[in-house]
């Protein structure tokens, strides 16, 4: 669906019927306004620019979960952070994209409720053409037209603008949630990757992997081929139990007075999905047994992988020494007497497996072991003493920090206290001195009223002075 095609195609047919509703309305032919060109301008390019974003997000969106779909089955945990940084850009631009949209939804808005006033303010006052023209600048944006049974709807730019940003969101609303989904399944597949490194999976060498596959296909042939016979007796016990229930059906309705309503296909419906049921039952029955044999063959070891593979491998030990050259054959021939022994008891070419023996040492493997436990036994006897070398050492410098530390408080003691006595010796002497300013304030005939006794004194020479010379 190309929007930006619908967009143009909706502007022009609003252009057309805005022009022909005006020029029957208007009694003289009203042109554009530079106002209204340049608006409608700017709205449509918007518009575009907003639908190449959208576009351009649910692409890139769409790339990257196709690429995280088809990733996830040989995908690395190098390349899982990459997948996952994707989807967060995909997220990241379609919310970018649908915040733009919904400020453009409230563009529209204002622009719809500006267009609204003005044209109910040009309604209401009587104005020059002049005027008129310019309160109708954004007429053509959102017109009203009402059909014959008087319902009303908006053919104007600003109404197919706001569906195309409605149907914009849809989709971005869309793709965001295909990208959560594909985030959810990345996460998912992360957790399952996480606990399948963590759940104790065994690792064996090509030659030993090869021959449990060959092993495993051999108990499937023989399992499938028990399977057809258990299959085809159990389809003959059951055609005999259905004859002899049709009997007894036959005449226990000859016996009967009341017929009974028949059920069609209820009977064979039942019996066909038992009989799936009870062949699904079997199928896991016999592969938890062949996983709890190859459970039970990775963990007794080497003699039990020999006896239940018929094939000749080599011990874990042995490969380690390198001494497979001398062993191989010998395993090889033992294998092959087991698998023709398993070959004549099974009757119709059925391979039994042996009993599983517990893995025995040998004297060389011992004596490795041995001397490897007294190598490690010597090693942590030296990491201990290491180790209480070290903490001797922290002890020691542990103790001179705390030393340093008591006498830099005994030193800041001792200024505190010095500083205390200076303090209280100031004091003291700041009560001697407002003492003896205090002592010639407390007389009668103190200076500073001897002063003042001057003063008037003064004052009065001069007055009289002053009335004798005149």
């Amino acid at each position: 669906m190309d929007i930006s095609a619908q967009l143009w195609s909706l502007v022009d047919q609003a252009r057309s019927s805005s022009s022909s509703a005006r020029m029957e309305t208007l009694s003289t032919g009203r042109k554009r306004t530079a106002e209204e060109l340049q608006a409608t301008q700017s709205l449509l390019t918007t518009s575009q620019a907003l639908v190449n974003a959208a576009t351009m997000a649910m692409v890139r969106a769409t790339g990257h979960i196709s690429t995280v779909m088809a990733a996830l089955d040989a995908v690395t945990p190098t390349s899982m952070g990459h997948l996952q940084n994707s989807l967060l850009l995909s997220d990241a631009e379609l919310l970018s994209v649908s915040s733009s949209l919904r400020a453009f939804m409230d563009t529209l808005e204002k622009a719809t409720l500006l267009t609204a006033t003005r044209r109910r303010c040009g309604r209401s006052s009587s104005a020059s053409p002049t005027t008129t023209g310019a309160s109708h600048a954004l007429d053509s944006f959102s017109t009203d037209t009402s059909d014959g049974s008087g319902h009303k709807g908006q053919t104007g730019l600003v109404a197919h603008l706001r569906q195309t940003v409605s149907t914009l969101e849809t989709h971005i609303a869309a793709k965001r949630l295909h990208v959560a989904l594909a985030k959810e399944e990345l996460a998912l597949y992360k957790r399952e990757l996480f606990v399948y490194g963590h759940c104790g999976v065994l690792s064996c060498s090509e030659e030993v992997s090869t021959q449990l596959a060959a092993c495993v296909d051999t108990v499937r042939k023989a399992a499938a081929s028990r399977d057809e016979r258990n299959a085809k007796t159990g389809e003959y016990d059951g055609a005999d139990k259905r004859s002899a229930e049709a009997d007894a059906q036959r005449g226990g309705h000859h016996l009967s007075s009341k017929p009974q309503a028949t059920k069609s296909g209820f009977g064979s419906t039942f019996r066909v999905v038992d009989t799936i049921i009870q062949q699904t039952a079997k199928s896991v029955k016999t592969a938890g047994s062949h996983a709890d044999s190859a459970l039970q063959v990775a963990l007794t070891g080497g003699h039990a992988v020999r006896q239940l593979l018929h094939a000749g491998t080599i011990s874990v030990h042995g490969t380690l020494m390198l001494d497979s050259g001398a062993r191989s054959g010998r395993d090889h021939n033992h294998a092959e007497q087991i698998a023709e022994t398993s070959m004549l008891a099974g009757g119709v070419g059925e391979p039994s497996l042996p009993t599983l023996q517990p893995y025995e040492l040998t004297s060389e493997e011992k004596a490795s072991l041995e001397e490897q436990n007294a190598a490690l036994l010597q090693a942590q006897h030296e990491a201990s003493a290491q180790d209480a070398k070290a903490v001797e050492a922290s002890v020691r410098e542990l103790s001179q920090l705390t030393s340093l530390m008591n006498e830099q408080v005994m030193q800041q003691s001792e200024k505190f206290s010095l500083l205390i006595k200076n303090t209280e010796l100031a004091h003291s002497h700041v009560k001697k001195a407002v003492g003896e300013v205090q002592k010639p304030l407390s007389t009668f005939w103190n200076p500073t009223r001897q002063l003042i006794a001057l003063l008037w004194a003064c004052t009065a020479i001069v007055l009289t002075a002053n009335w004798l010379s005149r």
